[in-house]
């Protein structure tokens, strides 16, 4: 009974919080005995590894909002996930973030260009997750991340208006954080760097490669929701929003600047700078830092 315990708690783990890391199974290594009951606990250990490694690779796959899809789905206890449903409009901050001469990078490196292309996902990733953001779309060169900022109806008290401009103030903070640091983190990577002095690459772009990364923010609504069918489900967001901040991003090259933001995330910011040191949500431009406004 008590292996198959195990199984069902790692099946409901990874309903009630699908994205919570969880312990890898416990084997026994004291078996010595190789009888009938042994070798039923066996295939029962090796369904609970099996369910164990598919967690991890659902929570990998899909991502916070895919999570939070499939949880909805299975908690109806239909066994069908049920894509055919409404999706909600929901308020966003989108942050798209595009390397810089990936075709010409894709034909000089051909097969290991997936390598590249992670680990530059990897510090988007890591820096978006760190600020709270949620990763969700990765098209090669292009990676988004989300803020999800909260509704505000127009019944809303006046008090839950501030209070929601605050969460969404802060929010903005941090996907302009998030930016700077994803900016930052590609410039000292030192694994990058190693990327200037492959000779394909620079034969292809006829000078030194330098590793950058182009990024745009932009706030806006979007449709949250899957889409594709039974046999491929994805978990995304739905607006031509994300296309004005992919215009922003490729806008950073004709600027020469690594980061470039609306108009409307800058309202949400209010930020001033100020050469006090400050202990509140800011970041550091070497000796300055962006701060909220009081």
């Amino acid at each position: 009974v008590n292996p198959i315990a195990k199984v069902i708690q790692i099946v409901r783990k990874t309903i009630d919080q699908p994205l919570k890391k969880q312990e890898p199974p416990i084997k026994d290594a004291n078996v010595d005995d190789y009888d009938e009951d042994t070798a039923k606990n066996l295939k029962t250990d090796r369904l609970e590894d099996i369910l164990f490694k598919i967690s991890k690779l659902f929570q990998m796959g899909y991502g916070k909002l895919g999570a939070k899809i499939v949880r909805e789905n299975m908690l109806t206890g239909e066994g069908d996930l049920n894509i055919m449903v409404p999706g909600i409009k929901v308020p966003t901050i989108f942050l798209i973030c595009r390397i810089n001469h990936f075709a010409d990078l894709t034909e000089a490196l051909q097969t290991e260009i997936t390598i590249l292309a992670n680990k530059f996902g990897k510090i988007v990733h890591d820096c978006g997750d760190y600020w709270n953001g949620s990763a969700n779309k990765n098209t090669g060169d292009m990676f988004l991340l989300t803020w999800r900022l909260p509704n505000v109806e127009e019944q809303d008290s006046e008090a839950k208006r501030q209070a929601a401009n605050d969460e969404s103030s802060e929010y903005a903070i941090k996907a302009l954080t998030a930016a700077i640091k994803i900016a930052s983190e590609v410039r000292r990577a030192n694994d990058l760097k190693g990327y200037s002095h492959i000779s394909k690459i620079n034969k292809k772009l006829e000078k030194e490669y330098v590793p950058k990364i182009q990024i745009g923010l932009h706030y806006g609504w979007a449709i949250e929701g899957g889409t594709g069918s039974e046999l491929k489900v994805e978990a995304t967001y739905l607006s031509p929003q994300i296309d004005i901040a992919g215009r922003v991003a490729n806008l950073c090259d004709e600027y020469s600047l690594p980061i470039l933001l609306t108009d409307n995330v800058y309202n949400f910011c209010l930020l001033y700078t100020s050469d006090a040191a400050d202990e509140g949500l800011g970041v550091d431009l070497g000796g300055r830092r962006i701060i909220k406004k009081k």
